[in-house]
C-alpha cells in the first residue's frame, strides 16, 4: 500500500508540477519524501525473509518434484542487491539536490520490476499448464504418455527442455524490454532484433533466430514421430507377428536410429546449409576424428552389426569371458547384461564381436545336461546303468527326444565313473533338472543298494 501510494503522489505531483510550475526547491523535496517511502516500499518487498522458503515436511515423490518451482541460489541474492541499491540511491540523489534523477531511478526500477513479475507469471503459467500435461491424471495427459510412450523419467526430461527454450525467449524479451525501459532507442532496438530474426552473415552462411528454432522444433517433432512409431510397432504390430523378443528389439531400435538420422538431416536442411561443402569439412576432418574417436566409432559400427547379424539378441543367455547372464538391451556404444544376482553389466560392443561369446539360445532354447556320479567297484554297471535311466525318464522336464543316455565313461581311483546325459527343452532348467535329478539317483541308489563310495 505504501509503494502503491507513493506512486500515485509522485504522479499526481507530476501533473501538478508542470501545469503549476513549482519551484525546485519543492520539487527536491518532493522527491526525497516519495523517493524514500518507493524506496522503503521497494526495500521491504525484497527483503529477504519475506522470500525466504522451508524444505518440504512431507516426502516429495519423483512425479511431485517436478512440480516444484526452483528459484535460482545464486542469481536472486544478486538481482536483490541490485534492487536495493537502486532504491537507496533514489532518496541519496534527491538529498545531493538532483531533481530529476531520483524519478528517473524510481520510476524505471518499478517499471523494471513490474516486467519481472509479467515475465515471471507467464514463466509460472507455462510451467504449470506443461506440468499438468505431462504428470497430473488428466485425459490429454494420459493420452501424450501413452501416445509418446513417456515415463517419470522422460517426462521431467522433456519439461527441462521446454522450460530451457521458454527461459532462452524470456531473457531475450527481458533484455530488449530493459533497454527501452533504462533509455535506449525504441527504433535501434527493434531494428537490432529485426535483424537477429532475419539472420546474421557468417562467412556464406546467414544463421537465423527463426530458422534454428524452426530446425529445433522439426528435430523433436521428429523424434516424436519416431517415438510414436516405435511404440506402434512394439504394441501392435509385432506382437501379431511370429519374431522373436530379439528381433523385434533389433527392428524397434533400427527404426529409432533411421528416425533420428533423419531428423538430424531435416534439421540440417531447416537451417540452410549446404550439405557439399559439409562433406568436405567432414572429409577433412575424417582422419583426425577416425584417431579420436576410434573405440566410439567401432563400438557403433559393431552394434549396428549386432543388431543385423544378430549372433546374440535380447534375452538370450550368454557368457561373455567370466562374464553371464542374460542380454536386456543392445545400444549404440555397448551392450546390457544382467546377471543371476541382478546386477547389470556393461560390455562394449567391440568387445563381444572380437571375444569368443556362448549363446545358450542363439538357434533355440533346449540344452544338455551331464551328471556324472561314482559308485562301488562291486556295483553292476547294468543295474547302475538302469537306474540312471529310470529316474531320466520318469522326469517330466527331461526330454523324450533325444533320449537320456547313461555310459560308464571312466575307472575312477575310487569308483566307477558314469555319466547321465539328458535334454531339456528349456535352458531355464539348467539348474533345477540336475539338482532334482540328483536327489532322484541318490535315493533309487540307497533302493537298489548301489553304494556311492567315498574318496579313499
Amino acid at each position: 500500500m505504501t509503494l502503491a501510494a507513493a506512486l500515485f503522489f509522485y504522479n499526481f505531483l507530476g501533473g501538478v508540477g508542470q501545469k503549476f510550475n513549482l519551484s525546485q526547491e519543492l520539487l527536491q523535496a518532493a522527491a526525497l519524501v516519495f523517493n524514500g517511502l518507493v524506496a522503503a516500499a521497494i526495500l521491504a518487498l525484497v527483503s529477504r525473509r519475506i522470500w525466504k522458503t522451508s524444505a518440504p515436511t512431507a516426502p516429495v515423490s519423483e512425479l511431485d518434484e517436478a512440480h516444484v518451482e526452483r528459484v535460482p541460489g545464486r542469481l536472486w541474492p544478486v538481482l536483490r542487491l541490485g534492487i536495493a541499491l537502486i532504491a537507496l540511491a533514489a532518496p541519496l540523489t534527491a538529498l545531493l539536490g538532483f531533481s530529476q534523477l531520483p524519478w528517473f531511478l524510481i520510476g524505471n526500477l518499478v517499471d523494471t520490476l513490474v516486467l519481472g513479475a509479467l515475465l515471471l507469471l507467464l514463466r509460472s503459467l507455462v510451467h504449470e499448464v506443461t506440468s499438468v500435461l505431462l504428470f497430473e491424471p488428466t485425459r490429454v495427459s494420459a493420452f501424450l504418455r501413452r501416445t509418446l510412450d513417456l515415463d517419470a523419467a522422460m517426462s521431467k526430461r522433456l519439461l527441462f527442455w521446454i522450460e530451457l527454450a521458454l527461459d532462452i525467449l524470456l531473457w531475450a524479451a527481458g533484455m530488449a524490454f530493459l533497454l527501452v525501459i533504462w533509455g535506449g532507442d525504441a527504433e535501434s532496438v527493434v531494428a537490432f532484433l529485426a535483424a537477429v530474426m532475419k539472420g546474421i552473415p557468417v562467412g556464406k552462411y546467414t544463421l537465423s533466430v527463426v530458422d534454428l528454432a524452426f530446425a529445433g522444433l522439426l528435430f523433436v517433432a521428429l523424434l516424436l514421430v519416431t517415438r510414436y512409431v516405435q511404440r506402434v510397432l512394439e504394441n501392435r504390430i509385432l506382437p501379431q507377428t511370429r519374431l522373436d523378443a530379439g528381433v523385434r528389439h533389433s527392428l524397434k531400435a533400427g527404426v529409432g536410429y533411421f528416425g533420428m538420422i533423419v531428423a538430424a538431416i531435416a534439421a540440417t536442411a531447416a537451417i540452410g546449409l549446404d550439405f557439399s561443402n559439409l562433406a568436405l569439412i567432414f572429409g577433412a576432418l575424417s582422419v583426425g576424428i577416425g584417431f579420436g574417436l576410434q573405440n566410439v566409432v567401432n563400438n557403433f559400427v559393431s552394434g549396428l552389426i549386432l543388431l543385423v547379424e544378430r549372433p546374440i539378441k535380447v534375452g538370450d543367455w550368454v557368457v561373455v569371458g567370466n562374464k553371464e547372464g542374460t542380454v536386456r538391451r543392445i545400444n549404440v556404444r555397448a551392450t546390457e547384461i544382467e546377471t543371476f544376482q541382478r546386477a547389470t553389466i556393461i560390455i562394449p560392443n567391440s568387445e563381444i564381436l572380437s571375444s569368443s561369446v556362448v549363446n545358450w539360445t542363439h538357434k533355440d532354447r533346449s540344452a544338455r545336461l551331464e551328471i556324472r556320479v561314482g559308485v562301488a567297484y562291486n556295483s553292476e554297471s547294468e543295474k547302475v546303468i538302469a537306474v540312471l535311466l529310470e529316474c531320466a525318464r520318469a522326469h517330466p522336464n527331461v526330454a523324450t527326444w533325444p533320449q537320456p543316455q547313461a555310459l560308464l565313461t571312466d575307472f575312477g581311483a575310487n569308483a566307477l565313473v558314469f555319466e547321465l546325459r539328458v535334454y531339456v527343452d528349456d535352458v531355464n532348467y539348467f539348474l533345477n533338472v540336475p539338482s532334482e535329478l540328483r536327489m532322484a539317483i541318490h535315493r533309487s541308489f540307497r533302493a537298489s543298494g548301489i553304494d556311492i563310495p567315498m574318496a579313499q
